[in-house]
């Protein structure tokens, strides 16, 4: 999404317990007041027991050069979870979903304060997985986004058990995508 389209966006404040207020603000305001929003979180999986993270931009603002999920974004005022996360898909790494593919894991609330520039970042996030039983070839055409990395599960666990700062601090969502994983691994 280009960035100035990001700016002006209106975004729902949530209050503490996750309910749509009858306000919302643009991103940038959400940001610097510290109010409570939603997002989605995508992340995916291959049959080679691998997670796809993204190595976020060096210039954005909250967590620079760090790895986070390889799709993710704002919900935008009246926008349903499922169709922002359709959308940024396409946008962000060029992968049309389809919806019956996807798995929800809940939602979690995470709140990050980045002092160095006075923003916070207090969202509801709708968590979904991917699981692909074939190769897919991703493009990443997104200033926002360095490029796209497989980590091998285990490696991943690994790092999110040692809280890797190269990691955004996502911790809560990543163990569910380890408990997910893992569960699935009984049955398989």
């Amino acid at each position: 999404m280009n960035t100035a389209d990001n700016k002006s966006e209106k975004i729902d404040i949530l209050d503490n317990q996750g309910r749509v207020t009858s306000q919302s603000k643009t991103r940038d305001l959400i940001h610097k007041d510290g109010n409570w929003h939603q997002s989605i979180h995508l992340y995916i999986l291959d049959k080679n027991n691998r997670v796809l993270f993204q190595r976020r931009s060096k210039d954005k603002m909250l967590f620079a050069s760090m790895y986070a999920c390889p799709v993710g974004g704002h919900i935008k005022s009246g926008e349903a979870p499922l169709s922002t996360l359709v959308k940024e898909s396409l946008e962000e790494i060029n992968l049309q979903i389809k919806t019956e593919d996807l798995t929800y894991l809940g939602i979690d609330r995470v709140g990050y304060h980045n002092p160095k520039v006075d923003l916070s970042e207090n969202e509801f996030v709708h968590i979904y997985i991917l699981n692909l039983d074939e190769e897919i070839n991703l493009n990443v055409e997104n200033a926002e986004v360095e490029g796209l990395f497989w980590f091998d599960f285990d490696d991943f666990k690994t790092k999110v058990r040692s809280k890797n700062e190269e990691f955004m601090p996502c911790w809560i969502i990543y163990e569910k995508i380890i408990d997910y994983v893992e569960n699935l691994k009984k049955f398989i």
